[in-house]
């Protein structure tokens, strides 16, 4: 899957109230004019890295991307023809999952001592009640007692995006080869052009 602007496989698609955001492995965010297809800005992340999972909180008109190998998550304001105010929060390992939950971003980290962490969106502090930092406390232990079902999961999800860097790297060699082939091929003929059109149409029947 590719989007207008990207040079890679496009890993996440959000709106974010008329905008669209996208993100791809070349290691681009973009804002998009969803009506007129206009790129109105480009964010790139840290060298190496690309976005694998994006959430959108559009009480804060916040944007928190989750990165392909760094234990951190971007956080961006988005406005209506920009993506500003940049910043990191720091991680205890590799991001494995996010979502939005109650005031803030609960994460699913490469951390077998914390695998999930709530953070706040915009303030420093969340207002945590006793029964859900029971229950975030519950859910994390458990993990931890289970962590054996979760240590591979940052490997493999590196493994496939990986192997999606390697396909696209190969498919452009492939367009490249097809293009040079095709500047010294000889120009099919109408009559040529008919024939095959008609062997297709024969084979589908």
């Amino acid at each position: 899957m590719y989007c207008l602007g990207h040079t890679s496989f496009v890993t996440c698609l959000v709106m974010c109230g008329e905008r669209l955001v996208s993100s791809s492995g070349d290691g681009t965010i973009k804002l998009w004019n969803v009506l007129s297809g206009e790129c109105l800005c480009t964010v790139l992340c840290e060298s190496g890295q690309f976005v694998h999972k994006i959430v959108f909180d559009s009480a804060t008109s916040t944007l928190a991307c989750l990165l392909s190998s760094s234990p951190a998550i971007m956080v961006m304001s988005v406005r209506e023809d920009s993506l500003v105010d940049v910043r990191m929060k720091e991680l205890s390992g590799p991001g494995l999952g996010l979502c939005l939950f109650k005031s803030g971003l609960l994460v699913f980290q490469d951390c077998k001592s914390q695998p999930l962490l709530l953070l706040p969106i915009n303030t420093e502090q969340i207002s945590e009640e006793d029964d859900l930092r029971r229950s975030l406390n519950h859910i994390s232990t458990d993990v931890t007692n289970r962590w054996s079902d979760f240590e591979h999961a940052h490997r493999l999800l590196t493994e496939f995006y990986s192997g999606l860097v390697k396909v696209n790297i190969e498919n452009v060699e492939e367009r490249k080869s097809n293009k040079e082939k095709r500047k010294h091929s000889k120009p099919e003929s109408s009559d040529e052009i008919d024939n095959h059109l008609k062997s297709v149409k024969a084979d589908g029947n």
